[in-house]
């Protein structure tokens, strides 16, 4: 559905800027009607499951199938342990559901406006335990004081007008070294929307302070920066840092819309994949899910040396740059130029370091397009 989708939204910007006569919501349903019949004739239902959709993913499969092609769109939620939980956000009968607090991470049933915390049922076909398996078996259920096991199903749920929906997991959130909790997966979902990312990868470690991505570009926006490139004779390498510089400017803007992307959490550093995430390459798993573990293996020494980057040898470069910088200009005795100013250089790299930006545009970026404020800066 992932792929579907982003074909659609490939579609509609293709021919937005083909005709940009045409009102939006006239392009959107054109191609909508398109992508309706893309499933042939005889589909009666559509079922996801597995993992949990992309909300605007949903959105688009209710909007061309169901609203446009009178398919019903169906998204079922259980698990291994406990079975079958919901349908389209309702309990199936028989379930009953609570949620129970996680405080270090600040789900809570007293949160406002929706109630948060992990989702535990009673269900008539949850397995009593794990076999031969006593510890995970006990950690299995919680007991409440009445008595009642409930089956503990590690999801974080969140209720909203009597709908269940999944929001996040407890084995996927991490902590960072600033106390702050994030999801990979959720920023992954969020990051996906931005148009020069085809393939992402979001990594952090409890040790730091911002995670950071690795992506693979659209053909769109890697022609682009080649173009760019091409007028102004700068190489691979000033390729690869516009790709870095519009991706991160791409993710800031992706955050500031959105209120459940804290700024602290906004990856700061873009490596650039050499490769699309296949089942091939097996960066993906053969049910199209990214393997974590596999990107993690071909992307962390990249990841790693970057933050290193990013934290270590930016504010040794200032120290090092900097009484040189100085007696250069001294000797000259002229004032050096914007475009190759060392105190410029050195400026640039106190905003690196201090904001921990991999990418700074010195023409086009400013410090509050970067997340600076008065304070950051003054540190």
């Amino acid at each position: 559905w992932n792929t579907l989708y982003d074909r659609f939204v490939h579609d509609v910007t293709q021919l937005r800027a083909e005709r940009e006569d045409l009102d939006a919501d006239v392009t959107e349903r054109k191609i909508l009607r398109k992508f309706s019949r893309k499933m042939g004739h005889r589909v009666r239902m559509i079922g996801t499951g597995s993992a949990p959709i992309r909300p605007e993913v949903y959105e688009f499969l209710e909007e061309c199938f169901m609203r446009v092609g009178g398919i019903p769109v169906y998204e079922s939620y259980g698990t291994t342990e406990a079975g079958g939980i919901s349908l389209n956000g309702y309990l199936y009968s028989g379930v009953q559901l609570m949620l129970l607090n996680v405080p270090s991470m600040g789900f809570m049933t007293t949160n406002t406006p929706y109630k948060q915390g992990e989702i535990c049922v009673i269900s008539g076909v949850a397995m009593p335990g794990y076999w031969k398996n006593a510890t995970a078996s006990t950690a299995l259920y919680f007991v409440d004081s009445s008595g009642n096991g409930w089956c503990r199903t590690g999801d974080i749920g969140e209720v909203r007008d009597a709908k269940l929906y999944v929001i996040d997991r407890i084995a996927n959130l991490v902590k960072l070294a600033n106390g702050v909790f994030y999801s990979p997966e959720h920023l992954e979902g969020a990051f996906q929307l931005c148009e020069s990312v085809k393939d992402i990868f979001v990594y952090g470690h409890s040790s730091w302070e911002f995670p950071l991505v690795a992506i693979y570009p659209t053909e769109a926006a890697t022609a682009s920066a080649s173009a760019t490139e091409a007028g102004g004779g700068g190489g691979a390498v000033d390729e690869v840092l516009l790709l870095q510089r519009r991706i991160l400017k791409e993710m800031r803007s992706v955050a500031d819309g959105r209120d459940d992307i804290p700024k602290g959490v906004v990856p700061r550093g873009v490596l650039i994949s050499d490769a699309p995430f296949t089942v091939e390459n097996r960066l993906l798993t053969i049910s199209m899910k990214p393997s974590r573990p596999n990107l993690r293996t071909k992307f962390l020494p990249g990841l790693q040396q970057m933050y290193a980057d990013l934290t270590g040898q930016a504010l040794e470069k200032v120290d090092a740059s900097s009484t040189k910088g100085t007696s250069d200009n001294k000797s000259k005795g002229s004032k050096p130029s914007s475009a190759s100013s060392p105190l410029l250089a050195q400026v640039l790299a106190v905003y690196k370091a201090t904001l921990r930006q991999a990418h700074i545009d010195a023409k086009n970026d400013s410090a509050k397009s970067l997340g600076a404020d008065s304070i950051s800066i003054a540190l």
